[in-house]
């Protein structure tokens, strides 16, 4: 089976919060939240890939 690549619409969720207030969270917001915090991570390592590869190439060209 090949990969899959899963896709998710950009959500913004925005409030302010008074000191005091309650937050409850369900697993469903959890789920999101390491979602996004999950693709984040990805797009930094593929980054850091990129530049790190980028540094070997010119390196090796030495």
């Amino acid at each position: 089976m090949a990969g899959q690549q899963l896709s998710v619409e950009e959500v913004v969720r925005e409030h302010d919060y008074a000191e005091g207030d309650r937050i409850v969270l369900f697993h469903t917001d959890l789920s999101e939240i390491i979602f996004f915090y999950q693709i984040l991570a990805m797009k930094v390592g593929s980054e850091m890939h990129r530049i790190v590869g980028e540094k070997l190439a010119v390196a090796n060209k030495a």
